[in-house]
């Protein structure tokens, strides 16, 4: 979970920076054994700011431009990852593409109607979604299809 967040600095000035919050869910409850699965651990959470160096790179692009850039250790390089990752999500693909998601290779079948992603194939003729959020997860294979 990203969020911006206001604080007090050493000096007590206010400091405005970007925080994302881990969180690992909650164990489920088996009726049939009458046990909890997960570990019985309940659930937790980690926070960090950007200047932590967080490998994580969803925070939604319109943070950058809320916050300044606190131009400290990790920010400066994790803020462009974050741009890039922005970017591949505007892209279009085209059918014919050969593009990689999650380790796997498909091909760009075509563009569904009414803002609904894309249709690929898997070299096993799976047909799937692609959903337009998942674009910029995707690496292309193959820039200029035949």
């Amino acid at each position: 979970m990203w969020a911006i967040q206001e604080g007090k600095d050493n000096d007590g000035k206010t400091v405005t920076f970007i925080a994302l919050y881990l969180l690992r869910g909650c164990d489920v409850y088996n009726k049939r054994t009458g046990k909890y699965q997960g570990g019985g651990h309940g659930w937790g959470y980690k926070d960090m700011d950007e200047t932590a160096g967080p490998t994580e790179i969803s925070c939604p692009a319109s943070y950058l431009d809320l916050v300044p850039d606190p131009k400290i250790s990790y920010s400066t390089e994790w803020r462009q990852r974050v741009l890039e990752r922005a970017e591949r999500g505007r892209r279009q693909l085209k059918p014919g593409q050969k593009i990689k998601l999650y380790g796997k290779e498909y091909t760009v079948q075509d563009k569904r109607p009414c803002r609904m992603g894309y249709t690929i194939v898997s070299p096993h003729h799976s047909v799937f979604r692609l959903k337009l959020s998942q674009v910029k997860n995707v690496e292309v294979l193959d820039v200029h299809p035949m």
